[in-house]
């Protein structure tokens, strides 16, 4: 079996850091990542925003190093976590980091 992601894209907006419970830091980091077709309507190209989660060292680097406008890679794996609502529960699925490539930074 396999689980892993990858993705290439822009920064949307700067790093958000914090710290768990375990005193652990984690960066949330989101991903413009852009379709390789048109839309039709508007003749441009769509995108999607991708929330990627980060950890530890990686997250220190990412929290330092990115900015809007960079372009990374990301090589992760798909997580569910489940949410209790209202409704009940729900499963979430989230991004987790494991590798991250510093492609460019936007001047």
């Amino acid at each position: 079996m396999l689980n892993q992601i990858i993705l290439v894209g822009r920064i949307t907006e700067n790093p958000m850091c914090e710290k768990d419970n375990d005193g652990k830091q984690k960066t949330i980091i989101k991903l413009e990542i852009k379709r390789s077709f048109k839309n039709p309507d508007t003749n441009d190209f769509d995108s999607d925003i991708i929330t990627v989660k980060l950890w530890s060292d990686i997250a220190s680097q990412a929290s330092d190093q990115l900015k809007i406008g960079s372009l990374v890679g990301v090589k992760g794996r798909v997580q569910q976590t489940m949410i209790e609502t209202v409704k009940g529960l729900i499963n979430i699925p989230e991004i987790l980091g494991e590798k991250i490539t510093f492609i460019s930074a936007r001047n």
